[in-house]
């Protein structure tokens, strides 16, 4: 744990209800909470938080290598996720997008970052703020196309993996 907010920083809960893998915190605020299930030994990660943030991993979530920054936001990540190596959770812009007519920050608000059960995010993959990637999804599922996200993989009603995808 490394704290280099240049200050003190104060009202951090770390919940550990098993071992995490190797996870490396850098602490830049106050007021954040840090989650790990109790089968989350192979999750390795360096996470980089400011204030006012929350981080959940599930049961048998599994890391090589994720990258999480978190600022004023919240990233839950649900039983069984896979992350392969060098992929980037990171649930804030990183600095504030201005409107040159009004002169006021148009990108505030809390972030969130929700991956669901058993998804599997492949290498060099990068999730940003607001996005939700629905449970057994995979990362070959996710497309880009003219701007418009389709995510494929189970419908909220739906239990159990099937042959068909569902995108929207």
């Amino acid at each position: 744990i490394h704290n280099l907010a240049g200050k003190v920083v104060s009202n951090v809960t770390f919940i550990f209800f098993g071992s995490p893998g190797a996870v490396t915190f850098f602490l830049y605020g106050s007021n954040n909470v840090f989650a790990f299930a109790a089968n989350t030994g192979n999750f390795n990660a360096r996470i980089s938080a400011w204030d006012d943030c929350s981080l959940s991993i599930s049961d048998f979530a599994v890391s090589g290598g994720t990258r999480i920054e978190l600022a004023s936001s919240e990233i839950v990540v649900g039983q069984g996720a896979l992350f392969a190596d060098e992929t980037l959770l990171q649930s804030h812009d990183g600095h504030g997008i201005v409107d040159l007519r009004s002169n006021e920050i148009i990108n505030k608000g809390r972030g969130r970052i929700e991956i669901g059960k058993h998804v599997w995010i492949g290498r060099r993959a990068t999730i940003l703020k607001d996005v939700t990637i629905v449970s057994w999804s995979r990362h070959r599922d996710i497309i880009n196309e003219e701007e418009r996200m389709f995510f494929a993989g189970l419908s909220e009603d739906e239990q159990e993996p099937s042959e068909k995808y569902i995108t929207g």
